[in-house]
């Protein structure tokens, strides 16, 4: 099982979006990653890891994406979509948890913050914060600097 540590920034803005029970998400995180394909925490979508910025790798940078009705771009098509969903990949929203998992020990977990919006649609002039070089700086960092690097 992984091992799922709060960031202070993660943790408020984690309860900006309504989520006050930071230890039982924790867990449920935990849970999300440690089993491929898992669907038991209704909240938790795609899982996947970042290549953008460069030292993506490094940091050991990921994100999940996170139901989170609340967004403009999460309309309720998207919110079907997400309900409809029997695979874990399928569930997409345009919320996301950013974090970095550590390079020696996979399971030591760092969650670093939320980004939103999380997908670029240059028509609805929406751009990703996850390719937004100042956005991420920080998350880089800090998965730099978890990572002993």
């Amino acid at each position: 099982m992984k091992n799922v540590t709060p960031s202070p920034r993660f943790e408020q803005e984690i309860k900006a979006q309504g989520f006050n029970d930071v230890e039982a998400l924790c867990k449920d995180i935990a849970l999300h990653l440690s089993y491929d394909d898992d669907l038991s925490v209704q909240y938790l979508g795609r899982v996947a890891s970042l290549a953008y910025p460069t030292d993506a790798e490094d940091a050991g940078l990921g994100h999940i994406h996170l139901w989170d009705p609340s967004s403009p771009w999460f309309d309720s098509a998207k919110q079907g979509k997400w309900n409809r969903a029997r695979r874990q990949f399928d569930r997409t929203s345009d919320t996301c948890i950013v974090y970095s998992s550590h390079w020696e020990n996979e399971d030591e977990i760092l969650l670093l913050g939320v980004a939103n919006p999380c997908h670029t649609d240059k028509a609805k002039g929406k751009f990703s914060k996850l390719f937004d070089n100042n956005f991420m700086e920080y998350f880089l960092e800090e998965g730099l600097k978890f990572n002993d690097l």
